[in-house]
């Protein structure tokens, strides 16, 4: 909680801007779920109570989730969120069969040319819709740039707190 203040402003205009997903995931599950109407009168239109509780636990848990990945997103310069990426993504290649492996330098190259041409932002629609804005964002970026791309190797440390994380997930979904 206190890595939020520094950054409150920020993280409240997201979840601002979220309010509308929030309210409805919301809704959705105090509609959708059976369960005791909150109301006796017109009881097929009220709302649930198990839904309503439901609705609000899973909206703060999106909200909560929402508000962590901001913090790092803001917290961490883009090649160090690329490194780490790389570097989950090159353990995970490791234990998948070769059919389902990634190629961890593609995924973290298209994910930096998407926060390159995010950076630079999308010329504002003329004409031709979105589609042509597109086009007319890569005839304008089509010179050549070299892209190195550096991936840091796993510390003992770093191994320690992913076989944790691992056994935790296992555990917990072993309780469940």
């Amino acid at each position: 909680m206190a890595l939020l203040l520094p950054r409150r402003r920020q993280v409240m205009r997201l979840l601002w801007r979220s309010r509308w997903l929030l309210l409805i995931m919301f809704a959705g599950y105090g509609w959708t779920l059976p369960g005791q109407p909150l109301g006796a009168t017109l009881a097929f239109w009220m709302p649930s109570r198990e839904g309503l509780i439901l609705g609000a636990t899973q909206s703060l848990r999106l909200a909560g989730m929402l508000a962590a990945l901001d913090l790092l997103l803001l917290s961490l310069p883009a090649n160090l969120l690329l490194d780490g990426l790389q570097v989950w993504l090159r353990a995970l290649a490791r234990i998948l069969p070769s059919s389902l492996r990634p190629d961890p330098e593609r995924i973290a190259l298209r994910l930096w040319l998407t926060l390159q041409q995010i950076e630079k932002g999308l010329p504002p629609l003329r004409g031709g819709g979105f589609v042509a804005a597109i086009e007319q964002a890569e005839r304008s970026s089509a010179t050549a740039t070299t892209v190195t791309l550096t991936c840091t190797p796993l510390r003992w440390l770093d191994g320690v707190v992913m076989l944790g994380l691992f056994s935790g997930g296992m555990a917990w979904m072993a309780l469940a």
